[in-house]
């Protein structure tokens, strides 16, 4: 498992068990930008062990680690029989992921932050999405993850697998929602440096038009996915915010990575 997907991995374990997660590193270590010469239209900013590969400006890339989320399917059925039920739980959730041909938000959310993050500093977004490291290493070492056109990133922005809950309310069994827990790393590519790094964790909560399990789960699960993507929009908003980015509209989307 390449560097990435290790990163990734404890910031979902801290998702899930931190629910208000305030642990952060903000972007106050981004080296400062430096003057262009006079000749130059536009400074470039580019730490001094990463040189930027353009002309112009360090690129930004974004991947995301996996193409499913992993769910948990809380129904009142499965809570009566305890531990028990508890374990029926998971493989439920999977199931229901892939007979709906539900996919992963991680790689809108991740190009939505490679973007504020690009804005933020005057670099420039990559087109197309990182190629997972297992696809790139034999081209080239994880280290050197390039993007589907075949540029190398200077840094590279990850989402963690969305780790989803579909619950029922504890005085309401009738009607169900989601909590949508993530995790986000900016990393420069050559040194592996966490620029910053930031959890999520959006609750359960009672918002109209309330739906039953049978209503978000039918026409292939479409009220689960806009959910999903809702749910998924507000996470991305929050780990900008505590990213040091600006929260600002997202357009969060399914994708492949």
């Amino acid at each position: 498992m390449n560097y990435l997907a290790n990163i990734c991995a404890g910031l979902a374990l801290a998702a899930a068990s931190a629910v208000n997660a305030q642990e952060t590193t903000t972007l106050s270590s981004q080296p400062a930008a430096t003057a262009a010469p006079a000749t130059q239209p536009a400074p470039t900013v580019a730490p001094a062990t990463a040189p930027p590969t353009t002309a112009e400006a360090p690129l930004v890339g974004y991947v995301a680690l996996d193409r499913r989320p992993v769910m948990s399917d809380m129904t009142t059925g499965k809570a009566a029989f305890g531990v028990v039920g508890a374990l029926t739980m998971v493989p439920a959730g999977e199931a229901i992921l892939k007979d709906n041909d539900v996919q992963s938000p991680a790689p809108g959310m991740a190009k939505d932050i490679a973007a504020a993050f690009a804005a933020s500093h005057g670099y420039l977004l990559a087109q197309t999405p990182v190629l997972p490291a297992e696809k790139a290493a034999k081209d080239a070492p994880p280290v050197a993850l390039l993007t589907t056109d075949g540029s190398k990133p200077d840094y590279l922005v990850a989402v963690s697998t969305p780790s989803l809950m579909l619950m029922y309310f504890s005085f309401d069994w009738v009607h169900y929602d989601l909590r949508f827990m993530a995790g986000a790393v900016i990393v420069e590519n050559a040194t592996k440096k966490r620029i910053a790094t930031a959890t999520c964790s959006i609750p359960a909560r009672k918002t109209e038009p309330l739906k039953s399990h049978d209503e978000l789960l039918a026409d292939k699960a479409a009220g689960l996915k806009a959910l999903i993507l809702s749910k998924a929009a507000e996470c991305t908003a929050q780990l900008k915010e505590k990213m040091g980015l600006a929260p600002g509209p997202t357009s969060t989307a399914a994708a492949s990575p």
